[in-house]
């Protein structure tokens, strides 16, 4: 490989870089910081001016990002949350690594290098200088450059700048330093302050919007006074993941609780409290500055034991730094806020490149939720690393025994994600990158199947059976599959219709043939047609099983399945009927009968609602109900509005009273108020449901549109694609236009079945 010449760069001394290494690398987790602050009002701190970027982008070994990236999230939600599960086994991050480039160069080039804390060492053509020195000259001709990191403190990586020989696309990376595969690598160029997994949020100020309680207390001068006894509970109107700073001066302590709601804020009973407590400040006369441990906060609680003041009250809420690419706006100011709100749930689960379930518990990577969130982050931001590394978190580990993968669906969506990615994205490298991960989940099911081609709960729980049966009563993780809080059979208030979640359900077997086709078209895109056709046969078998086993013909629906004896469970809920019509599966002129014997029947249906939501909403589109799908989203996410809640929680339960809708878990303030996945349904259908868009091949290169617009007086919408955006601009007066990006196409089909197509760029009158 020939390299072109490059220009010449001033050299960084290390020192500087190990200066730098130092501040990104202090992720901070800390009792309460008290600093005397003068009686004029100290300034703002401001951060040192970062370095200009260089001219390359930091690579790392595959996954390894996302692998650190979640045990920096792991550790700080065990640090805060006061009760977390989290099961499953996930691969672990490596503190050691390699990296190598092999070229012919055309002329003598400068380069120099960055890395992390930890020994970095660099050979060229096999001779290795001072292991403190980070720039040297590249002689012409054949060259091999070979980097050593061993003794890390964070993610190995390596940024090099050098014109064509700077880091990125073309180094191949290693764990062992015999087994190579090329590098991932940052979407920018960077620089050297600035690592991969270090310092990733930014941050924002927020200040109380309102005052919920003052008792033996006065708001006076910009601040609060409180005597002995005293108490203010102040309302920051947003839910974010930050810090509590202010000054405070008085005697005896001061006790600080926060929460999401205003129940949660007043509690008092610290073993109730869904994160750690905050522990007494101690006052004197002098006045100081007080920076909290960070939590998941709307309301903040003061208490104060003596009389004190208060000053400069706010939040340094931590903030993921994203650009909003796409949009909704319509004639329904109803739905208008909806997606405002669903955009900010999304927004605030946000945290260093990953997406968590929610900030106040667990705070973790979750892929039940965080698939569904997968569409609605790139319909509002279009932000590849925060979808791969979220997904890429979930690996499990190589070779892993059934006992270690904590809930089998997760390996379901795992597959989903890959498949989802590459339909967003047109781009098969990411996913020939993790082939072996991807085949080896697919592979396991294959070995898991019956004749028919299911995979029943107790087919993955080998523990849960013997020669003799069952060993152990009842089901736990392990042994069941865990559809959403709705529809799992032995939590909460049982129904007539709920799925046998230990048996064989419909629904499960419908994912399942979704993974394989998923694995069909990767595999076809790695070029291994031998595996392509294996996944291939596998999905048609296991399809015409589904429609022949599941189907009832009589009642026009998919029964549930087979319970855990292994008889047939012929009750009916909405979850087979959902993924049935997403995948394809209802027999010709059944839809109308299906969604009158399931959907629209109270009978079949929970008492709250659950993720499986997304999905059905989903369901609602593609099956021409759109309307209905609105009404439903109005009529509960608006119950959320209506209740004042600014962020959209976790389980919705309309029929709750004010108390019980925070419960979760049997505690009562186990309810996340503020979940990706009620954000995510709500932007998902909004966008892409009102285009009616699906993508047909992948990277948006051929989109099919169904017109849901004319349910509005006027609305526009802009979706980011690889290419651009596709936007529409509606009106009844003035009629619609599509603006669509170059090597976008796409295929209108209206009501009456007339068909348009458009090849961009340019606009389509519609």
């Amino acid at each position: 490989m020939t390299r072109e010449k490059v220009v010449s760069m001033s050299n960084l001394d290390r020192r500087e870089l190990l200066k730098l290494g130092t501040a990104a690398t202090a992720a901070i987790v800390s009792p309460a910081i008290a600093v005397a602050v003068p009686a004029a009002d100290q300034a703002a701190a401001q951060p040192p001016t970062p370095l200009a970027p260089w001219n390359a982008r930091w690579i790392w070994y595959p996954g390894q990002l996302a692998c650190h990236l979640h045990t920096n999230v792991s550790r700080v939600a065990f640090e805060r949350v006061a009760n977390i599960g989290y099961p499953g086994f996930y691969q672990r991050p490596e503190y050691v690594a390699w990296f190598r480039l092999r070229l012919t160069l055309a002329a003598d080039t400068p380069v120099r290098w960055a890395w992390p804390l930890g020994r970095t060492r660099v050979r060229v053509n096999g001779r290795e200088g001072d292991i403190s020195v980070n720039h040297r000259v590249l002689p012409a001709g054949p060259v091999e450059i070979l980097v050593m990191q061993d003794m890390m403190l964070s993610l190995p990586c390596f940024l090099l700048e050098g014109g064509s020989v700077s880091t990125g696309d073309g180094w191949e990376a290693s764990l062992d330093g015999e087994h190579w595969t090329g590098v991932e690598f940052a979407e920018r160029p960077a620089s050297p302050g600035a690592l991969p997994d270090k310092d990733i949020d930014g941050h924002k100020r927020l200040l109380p919007r309102k005052i919920v309680r003052l008792s033996k207390a006065s708001e006076r001068g910009g601040g609060y006074e409180l005597t002995r006894g005293g108490e203010t509970l102040l309302d920051f109107h947003e839910i974010e993941l930050g810090s509590i700073e202010f000054t405070a001066s008085g005697a005896g302590e001061l006790q600080v609780a926060v929460g999401e709601s205003i129940e949660e804020a007043a509690e008092t009973d610290e073993s109730k409290f869904e994160q750690s407590p905050l522990a007494p400040l101690r006052l004197d006369s002098t006045r100081r500055a007080f920076a909290l441990p960070e939590r998941a906060i709307r309301f903040v609680r003061f208490r104060a034991t003596e009389s004190c003041r208060l000053e400069g009250v706010s939040v340094n809420a931590r903030i993921y730094p994203v650009e909003y690419r796409g949009s909704f706006e319509s004639s329904d100011a109803r739905l208008n806020e909806i997606w405002k709100v669903g955009a900010a749930t999304l927004h605030t689960c946000i945290h260093d490149t990953a997406i968590l379930d929610g900030i106040k518990r667990d705070a973790l990577v979750w892929l039940f939720d965080q698939n569904i969130d997968f569409d609605a982050v790139d319909c509002v931001f279009f932000d590849t690393a925060v979808v791969r590394n979220t997904l890429l978190t979930q690996t499990p580990p190589a070779g892993a025994g059934l006992d270690r993968i904590g809930m089998f669906e997760l390996l379901i969506y795992y597959v989903i994600g890959f498949g989802q990615d590459y339909l967003t994205r047109g781009d098969a490298s990411f996913s020939k990158r993790y082939r072996a991960n991807v085949t080896e989940v697919l592979d396991l099911f294959t070995r898991l199947q019956d004749e028919q081609g299911f995979i029943s709960a107790r087919a993955f729980s080998p523990k849960k059976t013997g020669p003799d049966g069952p060993q152990v009563e009842g089901v736990d993780y392990l042994g069941e599959y865990f559809p959403d809080w709705a529809g799992k059979s032995d939590h909460g208030e049982k129904r007539a219709t709920d799925l046998d979640c230990a048996g064989t359900p419909a629904y499960a077997q419908m994912m399942i043939l979704h993974c394989f086709e998923i694995g069909t078209r990767l595999a076809r895109q790695w070029g291994d047609t031998t595996l392509a056709d294996r996944y291939a046969a596998n999905a048609a078998r296991l399809r015409a099983s589904i429609t022949r086993v599941f189907w009832d013909n009589d009642r026009g629906a998919f029964i549930n399945g087979f319970d855990r004896n292994g008889m047939r469970d012929t009750r009916v809920s909405p979850h087979a009927q959902t993924w049935g019509i997403l995948l394809g599966l209802v027999p010709e002129g059944k839809t109308g009968g299906l969604f009158s014997a399931v959907f629209d029947n109270p009978r079949n249906r929970a008492r709250n609602i659950s993720m499986q939501a997304y999905y059905e909403l989903m369901a609602y589109t593609r099956a021409g109900r759109f309307p209905k799908a609105l009404e439903y989203l109005k009529k509960n996410w608006g119950w959320m509005l209506d209740n004042g809640f600014t962020r959209f929680i976790e389980d919705i339960r309309p029929g709750d009273g004010p108390r019980e809708r925070l419960m979760f878990y049997g505690r009562p303030y186990g309810l996340s108020l503020n979940h990706g996945w009620t954000g995510a349904t709500a932007v998902s259908l909004l966008m892409r449901g009102t285009l009616g868009l699906r993508v047909i091949e992948p990277g948006y290169r051929l989109c099919e549109l169904r017109p849901n617009w004319k349910s509005f007086d006027w609305v526009k919408v802009s979706i980011p694609t690889p290419h651009g955006s596709l936007a529409l601009d509606y009106s009844r007066v003035k009629g619609g236009e599509i603006q669509v990006p170059e090597e976008v196409r796409i295929r209108v089909i209206d009501e009456s079945g007339d068909v348009q197509e458009f090849a961009g760029p340019g606009q389509l009158k519609v």
